[in-house]
C-alpha cells in the first residue's frame, strides 16, 4: 500500500526534528545533518507538496468551469467534492509556510477565513464586470478558498439553497468561476516560490542551512500547537473552560 501524501509531509519533515536533536555529535555534526537536510529538501517535501495543492487547485477551477456552463446538482455537486479536496490538500502543506511563503501572505490570499459575505454580495448584485481581474483587484475577504466555500456551501442565503441561489444570478456563478480561477492563479504562484526555495536549499550553505531546517521545525512545532489547542483543546474543554466546544 502506498504512503497517504499526509504521512510522506511528515515523513520528509522528520529528519528536520532528528537533526534538531543533535543526537550523535557535536555542533559540528549537527550543522553537516543539517546541510545534507536542506540540501535535499527540495525535493522533498517542499515542491512535491505543493505541486499537489496547485494540481488540485487547477482541477477545482475546472469544476467551477463546467459548472458555470450548466448549474444544476450534478456540476455542483462535483465543484462541492473537489473543493474539499483542494481545500483539504492546502490544509496539509500549511506546516511549510515559511520562509517567503509566509513573507508573501499567501495564508491569507489563499485561505482567509474572515469572508466579508456582505461585500461580496454587493459586487454580485452590482454591475461591476465579473471576472479574474476583479478578483485579482479584490481584497483577501473577496476571494480564496473560504469565499468559494460560502458561495457553493451556505444555507444562510435568505431561505434559498446555494443551487437555487447560483441558478438564480448568473453574476453569482461567474464570480465562483473567477474566484477558482484567482485561486488556481495564487497556487501557481505558491509553487513557483517554493520551487525557488528548493533550488536554493540545494546549494546551502551551513549558515542557511542551518536557518532552513530551524525554520520549518519551528514551523512544524507551531502548528502542532494550535491543532492541540483548536483542534483538540477546544473539543474538549481543556482550553474552553471545561466546556467542550
Amino acid at each position: 500500500m502506498g504512503m497517504t501524501r499526509s504521512a510522506a509531509l511528515v515523513a520528509g519533515l522528520a529528519p528536520g526534528l532528528l537533526v534538531l536533536s543533535g543526537c550523535g555529535g557535536g555542533h559540528g555534526a549537527l550543522d553537516g545533518a543539517k546541510t545534507d537536510y536542506a540540501q535535499s529538501f527540495g525535493d522533498t517535501p517542499l515542491t512535491p507538496t505543493f505541486t499537489d495543492v496547485r494540481n488540485e487547485g487547477r482541477a477545482l477551477d475546472d469544476t467551477l468551469d463546467v459548472l458555470e456552463a450548466a448549474v444544476d446538482a450534478s456540476t455542483l455537486g462535483s465543484a462541492q467534492a473537489q473543493w474539499r479536496v483542494a481545500h483539504t490538500e492546502w490544509s496539509r502543506s500549511e506546516a511549510l509556510l515559511f520562509d517567503r511563503l509566509d513573507d508573501l501572505f499567501f495564508i491569507f490570499q489563499v485561505d482567509e477565513v474572515d469572508v466579508d459575505t456582505a461585500a461580496v454580495e454587493a459586487v454580485i448584485a452590482g454591475a461591476t464586470t465579473i471576472d479574474v481581474d476583479l478578483i485579482l483587484n479584490s481584497g483577501t475577504q473577496l476571494k480564496g478558498f473560504h469565499v468559494l466555500e460560502y458561495l457553493l456551501f451556505s444555507d444562510d442565503l435568505g431561505g434559498a439553497t446555494p443551487l437555487a441561489a447560483l441558478q438564480a444570478s448568473p453574476r453569482r456563478v461567474a464570480y465562483a468561476a473567477s474566484v477558482a480561477e484567482e485561486l488556481e492563479l495564487r497556487l501557481d504562484e505558491v509553487l513557483t516560490v517554493a520551487q525557488s526555495l528548493g533550488l536554493e536549499a540545494a546549494v546551502a550553505t551551513t549558515r542557511e542551512a542551518r536557518l532552513l531546517v530551524d525554520q520549518v521545525v519551528n514551523q512544524v512545532i507551531l502548528r502542532a500547537e494550535q491543532i492541540a489547542d483548536q483542534g483538540l483543546g477546544r473539543p474538549l474543554g481543556m482550553t474552553s473552560g471545561g466546556e467542550p466546544q
